[in-house]
């Protein structure tokens, strides 16, 4: 079984339980890490990540895969993932993120707003009344914004 092959099982098996594959890792070192990372709507906890991690376990033989000893590791995608997909903004419709550029808008490289929409070229973030339309290849980097309290 190829690696494309394999991802296509994952994430069959990972829908059929109605959650959504976000991203797929496979890590080849003295033991072999199989990470995979789900959403849904309303978050992911352990039972979760449990319930992912047997079934793949039971329903796809990583043996064929992996020569040597392997480990499954299920997560969600964390808040301070970077979004870099369509899909992380589809994700993340109208959650406050933080934003950098690699060059300035506005005189500014940094933003923190909603994210209210995207397209295959830009985002469209509101900050305060503004709409601030920023070309996907100008964001550095881009993640949901954790506001914990501070000045």
């Amino acid at each position: 079984m190829n690696k494309r092959e394999l991802e296509e099982k994952v994430k069959n098996l990972v829908e059929s339980y109605d959650f959504e594959l976000v991203e797929l890792n496979i890590k080849e070192k003295k033991q072999a890490l199989f990470e995979i990372i789900i959403y849904k709507k309303e978050g992911i906890n352990l039972d979760d990540c449990t319930l992912i991690s047997r079934a793949v376990d039971n329903e796809i033989d990583l043996d064929e895969y992996f020569a040597n000893d392997y480990r499954i590791e299920v997560a969600s995608p964390g808040l301070d993932r970077k979004l870099k997909t369509l899909d992380d903004y589809r994700r993340n419709i109208d959650n406050n993120v933080e934003v950098r550029l690699y060059k300035k808008i506005k005189n500014k490289k940094e933003f923190i707003g909603k994210l209210t929409n995207y397209n295959e070229k830009e985002i469209f973030l509101q900050v305060e009344e503004d709409i601030i339309e920023i070309p996907i290849e100008n964001i550095s980097l881009m993640r949901q914004y954790i506001d914990f309290g501070g000045k």
